[in-house]
């Protein structure tokens, strides 16, 4: 299904692209050879009979033109190059023709930096005035006027200005908005790693502190080791659960945001988990966490896997080490979390840092989302969380 909406998607952007190249190439045959049009017109007008050099150089125009053209289909979605000047130089001198091509071409060429841009643009405003000053004499059979030369010279510049301001503004909008999806595609995947993180690590730590004691506590009763067994098994499908959920939701036409996320109402059964696997104690001072909690739905959420990171971390680093969680009103609108639990030994050797800290920046960047902050270290022989949170969600400006 997925596949096919992405293949429809596929095919549409291909079939407006034919289309876009379709209209350009047309607009450019039909404006080179009004062009061409108006000039045989105009030699025609001007001679009994055009001479056989009048007819050559028309033909080479004609030739010319439609080179360009080519060049123009060829070349339209690429970016510009130094080699591009010389020929829009020559074909432009040679042929009126392919005036119409090398202006669109200079229009819609993906090229954000204008210097290039501009020296093509010159390139072919001087090649207009140079097929003024020298191609139209040979088939006029007279020298042109300075008055009508200078008018074509002005109109090759107000051409060709316009073709490059319009063509480096819609570069420069492309290029912004590249990289204006290129950065939501960053977070979004950011996202989508902290939540599995989160998930994951929730389920893993459980595991590995029952599968640890098992391989080094071989004297366990064989009740205590049976239930263990049950536990890991138990959660290692919820793992398993979770983590098909997640892709699956990640491959659904809804994508990533179709993903469900906790809330305070999940709050208790994760409490109520963590208290099998060791002790836990929570202060909630000022009904933050009830059903009647003033915390909003998107800051309950964030709340739910700071407090689930801290419990993973203290699981991982200090197993069955007391875990005190304290929630109070902080004012002005904010609440104040702070969860402490033991130094293990190797983290007071360490200095209470341990691994990579993934889990540490995700909870930075969850309480930076909501326009709160938080910390997390050691301190006279404890790891201390401490974080305030807006109680409602706030619009936060990125730098």
């Amino acid at each position: 299904m997925v596949g096919g909406v992405r293949g429809e998607l596929r095919a549409g952007g291909s079939a407006r692209s034919r289309l876009t190249s379709l209209t350009l190439t047309l607009t450019a045959l039909v404006g080179g050879w009004s062009l061409l049009g108006s000039e045989i017109a105009e030699a025609a007008r001007a001679q009994a009979g055009l001479s056989p050099t009048a007819h050559g150089l028309l033909g080479l125009d004609a030739v010319a033109g439609h080179l360009a053209l080519l060049a123009l289909w060829q070349t339209r979605r690429r970016q510009l190059r130094p080699s591009h000047v010389a020929p829009a130089l020559l074909l432009t001198a040679v042929s009126s023709f392919a005036v119409a091509p090398a202006l669109i071409w200079l229009a819609v060429l993906r090229e954000p930096a204008r210097r290039i841009r501009t020296v093509a643009g010159a390139a072919v405003a001087l090649g207009m005035t140079a097929h003024e000053l020298v191609v139209r004499s040979w088939i006029f059979g007279a020298a042109t006027t300075l008055g009508p030369t200078l008018g074509v010279a002005l109109a090759s510049l107000v051409a060709t200005g316009a073709a490059v301001a319009v063509g480096s503004f819609v570069a420069s909008r492309r290029a912004q908005l590249e990289a204006a999806v290129a950065r939501a595609h960053l977070a979004e995947r950011s996202r989508i790693a902290r939540e599995m993180h989160d998930s994951l690590a929730h389920r893993l730590s459980i595991v590995a502190l029952h599968a640890g004691a098992m391989a080094t506590r071989p004297d366990l009763p064989r009740e205590t080791h049976a239930e263990s067994s049950r536990v890991v098994h138990r959660t290692v499908h919820q793992a398993l659960e979770e983590l098909r959920s997640t892709l699956g939701s990640l491959r659904a036409s809804g994508g990533a945001e179709s993903l469900e996320a906790p809330g305070l109402s999940d709050l208790p059964m994760l409490i109520a988990e963590a208290r099998l696997h060791g002790q836990v104690s929570v202060s909630d001072q000022g009904g933050f966490l009830t059903p009647t909690s003033p915390v909003g739905p998107v800051v309950g959420g964030q709340l739910y896997r700071i407090i689930q990171e801290t419990l993973t971390n203290a699981r991982k680093h200090a197993p069955r080490a007391p875990v005190e969680i304290t929630v109070r009103d902080a004012g002005d609108g904010e609440l104040f979390l702070e969860v402490t639990n033991p130094l293990s030994s190797s983290l007071e050797r360490s200095g209470g840092t341990s691994g990579q800290g993934y889990g540490l920046i995700g909870m930075s960047e969850r309480a930076k989302s909501l326009g709160g902050t938080l910390s997390a270290g050691p301190h006279t022989g404890r790891f201390v969380v401490l974080a305030t949170l807006p109680t409602t969600e706030r619009r936060v400006e990125r730098p």
